[in-house]
């Protein structure tokens, strides 16, 4: 007769029960000794512990732009003031994200939206530097995960149209950017004095101290650049905690941003007005006349402090044309052949012959070597040294006049005697 032995089953069960605990055990044992490891061996393996459970527990921080300063004349007036424009934007790091169809389903949705090219678009999403990209400002500086500004002051229309279908859309949003405005108090233009913002590039944001971040404005030339620092001011920061959807619940931390300074620099409105325009007329003259005229330069300076009242360049541009990121039509206008190049200034950027500006100078050193302003000096119409002749810009002999009168009268002829006199006479 075959004996049932029914404690087998429960025996077996136990031997189980055993070893499942042993296992459990030495998972614990061995989860121990890592977060022993991780707190204890490497800080720096903690601190990225740490930085990934705030992640998880919904914390984002927000920067909050500065103010930028304003940019005045010597009496107040501004030259350059603040302002925004809804704008197209598109996070690169969501583009990256996609496949080539959906990439190329958004970018023909917002060709067909914006009525602008796709390779127009995707030139403007094209890291600075990259192989095949186009030129400053048309491709984006600063990191390739950073935003991409795709359109400035975008029409109100596409703008809606975009904002009602986000699902066309990835990545893209409509966002108002702080720019920079131009009043032009008596139809000042004076673009190579004030300047213009451009996006930070890496080399900006790694230099900064943490002051600027991938897409902020930073100055480019002129006043802008020059006194960046000052104008920029100190971006603050908000932390605030969101739900599991991204939704905002709570402000954790804020720290409020310190507007940038304001800069009252030496121009005169008035007198800036005066030399832009004189400038243009006397180049509109001259061409009437049939002469070479395609740039010209005029600088107004205090004598008493040598300050810059006035600096006006020829030929010259409306700098609001910055404002929203340059058009490539607009930019390849600017920097084309026949528009005789208007970016470059020709106060400062330019080799340029001084011409009669330097009677000034030879009439102080006539003064220094004994002259005087209201003596009587001869203008003939030419005069000849070392066997060549120099003549008047209009071949006129003016007769005896006082020096006054030959600053005035841009007496070529009493300068070069002058100096041809006191250089024999300095040996």
């Amino acid at each position: 007769m075959e004996t049932i032995d029914r404690g087998a089953p429960l025996r077996l069960l136990r031997r189980r029960i055993v070893v499942l605990c042993v296992l459990l055990l030495l998972m614990l044992a061995a989860l121990v000794g890592r977060l022993t490891q991780v707190q204890l061996g490497t800080p720096a393996a903690a601190a990225q512990v740490g930085t990934a459970t705030a992640e998880q527990a919904g914390l984002t921080t927000l920067p909050i732009p500065a103010v930028r300063g304003r940019i005045l004349d010597r009496n107040g007036i501004p030259l350059v003031e603040n302002s925004s424009y809804p704008a197209l934007i598109l996070d690169r790091a969501v583009l990256a994200d996609l496949d080539d169809d959906a990439e190329e389903a958004l970018f023909t949705a917002l060709s067909t939206a914006l009525a602008t090219p796709v390779e127009d678009l995707r030139a403007r999403t094209t890291s600075c530097g990259a192989p095949g990209a186009a030129p400053p400002p048309i491709c984006t500086p600063g990191s390739p995960a950073g935003p991409a500004l795709l359109v400035g002051q975008l029409d109100p229309d596409a703008a809606l149209a975009i904002a009602e279908r986000p699902e066309l859309y990835p990545g893209v949003s409509v966002e108002a950017v702080p720019s920079r405005a131009y009043p032009h108090p008596e139809g000042v233009l004076a673009p190579h004095v004030l300047g213009y913002l451009g996006q930070a590039t890496a080399e900006d944001v790694a230099g900064s101290d943490g002051l600027i971040s991938d897409g902020d404005l930073v100055g480019r030339t002129g006043l802008e650049e020059q006194y960046d620092a000052v104008l920029r001011g100190t971006p603050g920061a908000q932390v605030i905690r969101t739900d599991a959807r991204g939704v905002p619940l709570e402000v954790v931390e804020e720290r409020a941003p310190v507007p940038g300074r304001d800069v009252r620099t030496s121009l005169d409105v008035r007198v800036q007005s005066v030399a832009e325009s004189a400038l243009a007329d006397q180049i509109a003259q001259r061409r009437r006349l049939g002469n070479i005229a395609d740039s010209g330069a005029a600088v107004v300076l205090d004598v008493r402090d040598g300050g810059v009242v006035a600096l006006a360049s020829y030929p010259t541009y409306d700098p609001a044309v910055w404002v929203g990121g340059i058009s490539s039509d607009a930019y390849a206008a600017l920097t084309s052949a026949d528009s005789h190049h208007p970016l470059i200034s020709r106060v400062s950027e330019a080799g340029m012959a001084p011409a009669s500006t330097f009677k000034v100078i030879s009439a102080l050193a006539t003064l220094k070597a004994g002259g005087s302003l209201d003596g009587v000096y001869n203008c003939p119409s030419a005069t000849r040294i070392g066997g060549r002749e120099f003549r008047n810009f209009d071949r006129r002999d003016y007769g005896r006049v006082s020096l006054k009168r030959a600053i005035e009268v841009s007496c070529s002829t009493i300068f070069y005697d002058s100096a041809y006199r006191n250089w024999v006479a300095l040996g």
